[in-house]
């Protein structure tokens, strides 16, 4: 099977196969790094692999929950040929409001949830205005946008955590468990479902890969691009108020720095998914896959025990692994 490669052009035919078949690097990564982390986990008190045990698999499960949910809407962003920088500033805010109407206005978790939805779609109506009414670049108009937002949740949090004691909050975004799976796993197959038919099988999905693919040949075909990109934006805004409660519900807490860094995590799963940044991809299972690529990741570094500062710099790595992966994709399909 692998003689194919062992004469002078393999890193050639290497190279062209997993350009044709992108998601084939992902897979190979993870499964590398689950049989390294097996091969060198630390063992329990009972002499039993920590890494493989029951209970690790559903940290990661929960751990890779914020991740995927937030990619899957990455990905339609991405498809679209757009980019969201302020998603991690977004949770940040989404969290500060829901948690300070439970801790000090004293609502109910609901209307907290709702008031946070309310505000990420709002943002990413923002987002849609900065982009398509003013031309701005997706990349500098979320970016400035994710400045403004951090403020924001600083002042609504006063700088500091907010406690989240409700206990039905706690139940549907925090550690419960249904049948012995978490409940965060749930989340995440229920926006997997929702994303694949947005992208998949609605017309959204199909006008957003048009849009990508080439702006003005869609706009000929009659696409309305403000559509497109209000919808994908908001999509985001929407995903994003979602994650900040599975990140809340795991911490118990709310503080604005709670979505820091979780943009680039998004935008890195899809890639590691296939999806790439003119038009290209945008299958949410393989975003999945790109997002257990990373919570694995991070679960295995971690329980060597690995500093901090070297597991950003070994994530940072992957980062430019993927991107450049992405960018060969989507050149070679353009």
């Amino acid at each position: 099977m692998f003689g194919q490669f062992k004469k002078p052009g393999d890193m050639k035919k290497v190279k062209n196969l997993l350009s044709k078949y992108p998601l084939l690097g992902s897979l190979m990564f993870l499964l590398a790094s689950a049989a390294f982390f097996t091969l060198k986990s630390p063992m329990n008190r009972s002499g039993k692999n920590i890494f493989i045990s029951w209970d690790n698999c559903v940290s990661i499960l929960q751990s890779s929950a914020g991740i995927s949910i937030g990619a899957f809407a990455m990905t339609l962003v991405l498809v679209s040929g757009g980019l969201d920088l302020s998603a991690g500033a977004t949770i940040g805010l989404t969290g500060a409001v829901a948690g300070h109407l439970m801790y000090f206005e004293h609502m109910t978790w609901y209307v907290a949830f709702i008031a946070a939805l309310l505000t990420g779609i709002l943002v990413g109506v923002l987002n849609s205005i900065l982009i398509v009414e003013l031309k701005l670049p997706p990349f500098l108009a979320t970016l400035g946008m994710a400045g403004i937002l951090t403020g924001l949740a600083y002042l609504i949090s006063t700088g500091s955590l907010i406690p989240i004691k409700d206990p039905t909050f706690l139940a549907i975004f925090g550690y419960k468990r249904v049948a012995g799976f978490p409940v965060l796993a749930i989340w995440t197959l229920v926006f997997l479902a929702f994303f694949y038919v947005v992208i998949r099988r609605t017309k959204l999905g199909r006008r957003a890969q048009a849009v990508g693919g080439n702006e003005t040949t869609a706009v000929n075909s009659g696409v309305n691009i403000r559509q497109v990109k209000y919808s994908a934006y908001c999509l985001m805004g929407m995903a994003a108020a979602i994650v900040s409660m599975t990140i809340g519900g795991r911490l118990q807490s709310a503080i604005p720095t709670n979505g820091s860094g979780y943009e680039l995590q998004f935008i890195i799963a899809a890639v590691l998914g296939g999806t790439g940044f003119a038009g290209t991809g945008g299958n949410v299972f393989g975003t999945l896959l790109g997002s257990l690529v990373l919570a694995v990741f991070s679960n295995g570094l971690n329980l060597l025990g690995i500093n901090s500062y070297l597991i950003q710099i070994l994530q940072g790595i992957v980062i430019i692994a993927a991107i450049v992966s992405a960018f060969a994709y989507s050149k070679k399909k353009t």
